[in-house]
């Protein structure tokens, strides 16, 4: 195929993908298609980045993604993100010092359904045997070692790390590294890299398929609850997407006219984190001048333990606020980290105007 050939017929693929813009399911006002469109560059930029080389497993790091390169998915906004490639016919030493982050876990994971991320095993930050400096040492592999192990299966494409905080201000990021150690190294006429027109091709179908899959995801709500409702996800979709299987993560979708407010009410369970977060239709952290996330630090609770959020397109004075952001609808996801139970929360709308100061003991 010549390269114009290609390129004619990746454009014409990434037309398909703006038929997400259309579906009446979704509801979309001005302001959404206009993020829509904005979503739908972002996932060609990233498609893109295929035609570059890709990570060598053979000599791996740890980079850092998500926010602002990559904000599908509802990323976590207390999070850092990190990921190396790996082969699962190799042995891989991370080492690292653990430091002050508040949570840190490590998935390894297999590309799925538009190349999203299962989760197939987990690691995480309580099962390390760390030094008197809380310098730490995992082996990543297929056959079972000692000490703190990873498993690698034979889908096993990437090590993801994830470094949550409670507050960035004051706790320090642990520090990584990874190399590979041994096993069957292929040789170089083994590692093949697909011509650019086969390339072109599986970039656009990764735009079309990714379009599809988060659209689907947030029409599905609606057989879990309803709008202005939320649901618990089952651990089975949690992992097919790559969710940490210490998380817990209740969602919901919500509608509001401009004078009204979501009051979303919960009882925060024992456990090592959590968090709620407002994000766009198209799963994207809101864009908006005030907050748009709280977490177990930055959360006033009443004297029962208790937390009232206010979801509104202007602050009313009250804590607990979440900015809209003047989005008529978008999505509420709370994370339960290493929690005890998983409390679905209450959630209930009101005029704006009906809502009052409530004192933290009260």
């Amino acid at each position: 195929m010549a390269p114009d050939e290609a390129w004619a017929g990746f454009a014409a693929q990434l037309v398909s993908a703006a038929t997400v813009l259309e579906r009446p399911e979704l509801d979309l006002d001005d302001q959404d298609r206009s993020e829509g469109r904005r979503f739908l560059g972002q996932l060609t930029r990233i498609a893109l980045r295929s035609l570059e080389a890709p990570p060598d497993p053979l000599a791996p790091r740890f980079v850092a993604f998500g926010p602002p390169d990559v904000t599908y998915g509802i990323p976590n906004p207390d999070n850092l993100y990190q990921r190396a490639a790996v082969d699962p016919a190799c042995t891989y030493r991370i080492r690292g010092r653990r430091n002050s982050v508040h949570f840190l876990s490590f998935g390894a994971q297999a590309p799925g359904v538009a190349a999203r991320p299962g989760t197939a095993s987990h690691l995480d930050g309580t099962h390390l045997s760390l030094d008197k400096d809380g310098s730490f040492e995992i082996v990543a592999s297929a056959e079972p070692r000692d000490g703190s192990w990873l498993e690698l299966t034979p889908k096993t494409r990437t090590i993801m790390v994830r470094q949550t905080f409670l507050d960035r201000s004051v706790e320090m990021a642990a520090e990584l590294e990874i190399d590979c150690i041994g096993g069957a190294r292929p040789t170089a006429s083994q590692r093949t890299v697909p011509d650019a027109a086969t390339q072109l091709g599986r970039a656009a179908q990764q735009v079309v398929s990714l379009a599809a899959f988060w659209a689907d995801w947030v029409v599905a709500f609606s057989e879990r609850a309803d709008i202005n409702e939320m649901f618990i996800v089952d651990d089975a979709t949690h992992l097919a997407i790559g969710g940490d299987p210490e998380v817990r993560t209740p969602l919901g979708r919500w509608r509001l006219g401009p004078d009204e407010a979501l009051v979303i009410e919960l009882h925060p369970p024992v456990c090592d984190y959590w968090n709620v977060q407002l994000a766009n239709i198209w799963s994207e952290p809101l864009d908006a001048a005030g907050p748009t996330w709280l977490n177990a630090r930055s959360a006033v609770l009443d004297a029962a333990g208790g937390c009232r959020v206010v979801v509104a397109a202007h602050d009313p004075g009250v804590a607990n606020w979440l900015d809209s952001g003047g989005h008529h609808q978008g999505l509420t996801t709370v994370r339960w980290v290493r929690a005890a139970h998983h409390p679905v929360p209450g959630c209930r709308v009101i005029p704006l105007t009906a809502v009052r100061s409530r004192a933290p003991g009260t």
